[in-house]
């Protein structure tokens, strides 16, 4: 594998998504809820620097999910219809581009979060509500978003609509969110059902578990989980990710573009 070929193609996608306008009206759209979080924060008349670290953490969040839904799925589905794809795999191999369009998307990402969250940090500064659990949920959120990118890239390769893929990725971040609080729901039952219990389970098993790394609460009131559990949640995302990158390697070395 030639490494500046990897490289070229990383920058390229890089330099593609800092251009687009709707990044930086991300960008606004972040500001504008880190806006509204501070005055919602002076307005409350308790622990209002709680509701700015986690509201704080939630914009970015949801401000990083909106940039890839609507980047990396409009990129991979111009890059098809203009033949710039044919182009790229002319002067490298399928491998070398699929490893730098993902990390090429990786990278507009944690370009994104350093804008986000040192804004976010530079608020909370101010307003003398940082501290040193923020930084951890970042970089938690940051394998949240990269495990999404991975989703939506498959579903990219599968799809020939960029709407179903956008909404399928938006769909298992939601379900990935929430599968842990449902499958409590089902178990709460009486009596509980063990045919959903174990569909639930199934479900788990392949969506990606984002409820692991949900620790934007603790971090709000300063705490974070024992460094056991941060370590197999890292494992966790990691081995995922690749998982999927895996997968999605396999069909895109199959597929005819």
């Amino acid at each position: 594998m030639n490494t500046s070929r990897v490289f070229s193609t990383l920058l390229l996608t890089f330099k593609e998504a800092v251009r687009e306008k709707i990044f930086y009206v991300i960008v606004l759209f972040f500001l504008f809820l880190l806006g509204f979080n501070f005055i919602l924060a002076s307005l409350s008349g308790i622990e209002p620097e709680k509701i700015l670290r986690d509201f704080g953490l939630a914009g970015v969040e949801l401000s990083g999910l909106v940039a890839i839904i609507f980047f990396l799925v409009n990129s991979f589905y111009r890059d098809r219809q203009t033949k710039m794809l044919e182009l790229f795999l002319s002067r490298s191999t399928r491998e070398e581009f699929f490893l730098g369009k993902f990390l090429g998307y990786g990278l507009t990402i944690i370009f994104f979060i350093i804008i986000s969250a040192s804004s976010l940090c530079l608020v909370l500064f101010f307003k003398q509500a940082l501290n040193s659990a923020i930084l951890p949920a970042v970089w938690f959120t940051f394998l949240k978003l990269l495990i999404i990118i991975s989703v939506v890239f498959l579903f990219s390769l599968l799809l020939s609509s960029p709407l179903l893929a956008a909404a399928l990725g938006l769909g298992v971040y939601l379900c990935g969110s929430t599968s842990k609080a449902a499958l409590e729901i089902i178990r709460m039952q009486t009596p509980p059902s063990q045919f959903q219990i174990t569909a639930m389970k199934i479900y788990q098993f392949i969506l990606p578990q984002l409820d692991k790394l949900e620790i934007k609460l603790a971090a709000s009131y300063g705490r974070l989980p024992e460094l056991s559990y941060l370590f197999s949640a890292n494992l966790y995302a990691l081995g995922y990710i690749l998982t999927i990158m895996l997968i999605s390697l396999i069909i895109f070395k199959q597929k005819e573009w």
